[in-house]
């Protein structure tokens, strides 16, 4: 989160500035973003994944995963488009932007579905843990 939040703020100054060079800075910020946000979210499928598979208990891991893959080729060639220097590549990429907001979104709700999941796996009673050999 701390990394995160300087890069934001570094973008931000990059669109304070305007010039040549926090130009190139805040497209080299947003490309940086991008893959940070692209990992950040494989990271949590996968962790999702990992517990679907330790507990056995249904998480929607597959569901997940796909709108993973979805959302990270919208924001990679959101993010390719943009370099276009035609404006044609600015309104595709603008669309292609909504349509990552949306994915967004049905995926933030996969993962409220997940988390309440997670929360209904049965606790070892005696120590109000998960058990440990998978075995419910």
């Amino acid at each position: 989160a701390i990394v995160m939040t300087v890069f934001e703020i570094l973008s931000l100054a990059g669109l304070m500035i305007q010039t040549e060079l926090s130009t190139m800075l805040f497209s080299i910020l947003g490309f940086a973003g991008a893959a940070i946000s692209i990992y950040i979210m494989y990271c949590i499928v996968m962790g999702i994944g990992d517990i679907e598979k330790t507990y056995y208990v249904a998480m929607g891991y597959e569901k997940l995963m796909l709108l993973w893959k979805i959302a990270s080729a919208l924001r990679i060639a959101t993010a390719v488009l943009m370099l276009l220097p035609t404006e044609l590549g600015v309104i595709i990429s603008i669309g292609l932007a909504v349509v990552g907001i949306i994915v967004h979104i049905i995926f933030l709700v996969y993962i409220g579905r997940a988390k309440k999941a997670y929360e209904n796996i049965p606790r070892n009673p005696w120590n109000n843990v998960f058990p440990t050999d998978g075995n419910m």
